[in-house]
């Protein structure tokens, strides 16, 4: 039954698993003599069991080394309830770069530097590794900067936040290309929302042999994701154009010169 429970957590599958017929056949015909824990008792017995067996094994592994380095970061789930993960990296006594979970909390208050201050100390405290901290890296939010500064670590900016900031900055300042950005996000709003569109850019986009068949949208909180979008238009701007053309959507299509810029 471990390794079925192994395989449940380090593939991330809903626990449900142990509860479906079909995992339960094949299981028996792996072995007939394997009996399947119920999901409660997955639940209630077994995963706690492993989940102490594993915090055990990684405390004592923190007893070892003398510097550790952490990274955090506050996200909201799809819910809308906020968490905050810290994330705890150091190089093993085999000289091998460990990187570890060490919390993922649901913090109902409010995101204030001093709350996420004391939320790191407590985190800290808890795997006794205050004194072995050498810097926390976090994004460049005032609160989480402050947050480690009050806390008496060193902080050091995320290099891909502050890289993506310097290119968000740059793009904004560049009016010429915000206007065909908005015009992108546009056209591509027009084909995620309309399925006779997007399943026509698919049928043009399998018959010229291009490489993708769907647009990309922009999200703000993604990185890399202005340009994933850019590139897709880019790709398609043929099979977009067509279409468009077709559905007498003119008003959208890009320019040669716009595609040019992008």
């Amino acid at each position: 039954m471990r390794a079925v429970l192994l395989f449940i957590v380090r593939g991330m599958h809903p626990l449900s698993l142990v509860d479906n017929e079909h995992f339960i056949t094949l299981v028996k015909e792996l072995d007939p003599r394997i009996n399947l824990s119920c999901r409660t008792t997955l639940t209630n017995v077994l995963l706690p069991k492993l989940y102490e067996e594993a915090k055990t094994k990684l405390r004592e592994e923190l007893a070892s080394v003398n510097h550790v380095a952490l990274t955090t970061d506050g996200w909201t789930s799809n819910t809308g309830d906020s968490y905050i993960t810290v994330t705890v990296h150091y190089i093993n006594s085999h000289l091998k770069m460990i990187t570890r979970v060490l919390n993922t909390s649901f913090v109902p208050q409010a995101h204030t530097s001093e709350n996420i201050c004391d939320f790191l100390k407590e985190v800290a405290n808890e795997w006794n590794i205050d004194e072995k901290i050498v810097a926390i890296v976090t994004d460049n939010a005032s609160n989480m900067k402050l947050a480690v500064t009050l806390g008496g670590w060193k902080h050091v900016s995320c290099f891909a936040h502050t890289l993506n900031l310097a290119v968000t900055d740059a793009l904004k300042n560049n009016s010429e290309l915000n206007g065909i950005l908005a015009r992108c996000r546009s056209l591509v709003a027009f084909f995620k929302q309309s399925s006779k569109a997007n399943s026509q850019l698919k049928k043009m986009a399998v018959l010229s042999k291009i490489s993708i068949t769907t647009l990309k949208q922009e999200v703000p909180t993604r990185w890399n994701s202005t340009v994933i979008m850019l590139r897709s238009i880019v790709k398609l701007a043929d099979p977009i154009a067509a279409v468009l053309a077709s559905l007498k959507r003119t008003d959208l299509l890009l320019e040669d010169e716009a595609i040019k810029l992008i």
